[in-house]
């Protein structure tokens, strides 16, 4: 299944827009941490070894915690770092029943590769995973996200997808339909760091 693969760095460290995205403790939610007076210096915060965007708001800093669409319901903790201290914070992640889509696609290999496009899916593999984990330290000015074309939502985030009755991970983004050559536009300000034609 060839991709275009365009990824934009969203620059996340310290954004100074008091608005807060909606706190929803799902699998593919958000949850946010007050994490202290911004008198004091920024902390570092990881959530599963990766960082976590801190965000100044109401004269607190905050931690904004993306929640991967696998995470199970449970209790979970974010791991803060202020100058030579350590700790962690607890919170709860609860269930969320997304609804199912069923596609059904003639051309097989798009839903279980053959042995050549799986040494192709493994060796871009590493490429994408370094842009996705690409962290710069540069603050943003908000977090509002504007569409990046006008059209029919065709896909929202988080279905449960099978192709072919064949289980596949959830949809993880939102899939807007337009037609080709339609302009795109960075839905926010940022720095493109990959571009591709990806399986």
């Amino acid at each position: 299944m060839n991709k275009i693969l365009l990824l934009f760095l969203l620059l996340p460290q310290i954004a100074l827009s008091n608005a807060l995205p909606k706190q929803l403790a799902v699998p593919g939610g958000i949850v946010n941490i007050d994490l202290g007076s911004v008198e004091t210096p920024a902390p570092v915060a990881f959530f599963q070894d990766k960082r976590v965007l801190i965000m100044a708001n109401s004269h607190k800093w905050t931690a904004v915690i993306g929640i991967p669409l696998k995470t199970k319901a449970g209790k979970y903790t974010i791991r803060i770092q202020s100058g030579e201290q350590n700790s962690e914070l607890a919170f709860d992640v609860i269930d969320k029943e997304y609804p199912a889509q069923y596609i059904t696609i003639k051309n097989k290999r798009m839903v279980n590769p053959n042995p050549d496009d799986l040494k192709r899916i493994s060796s871009e593999r590493p490429t994408i995973n370094k842009a996705l984990n690409t962290w710069t330290e540069q603050p943003v000015d908000n977090l509002l996200f504007s569409l990046p074309v006008q059209g029919r939502l065709s896909s929202p985030f988080g279905l449960k997808r099978f192709f072919n009755k064949q289980p596949k991970n959830p949809h993880s983004g939102l899939d807007i339909a337009a037609p080709t050559g339609t302009t795109i536009s960075a839905p926010a300000p940022g720095l493109v760091i990959n571009t591709g034609s990806y399986y």
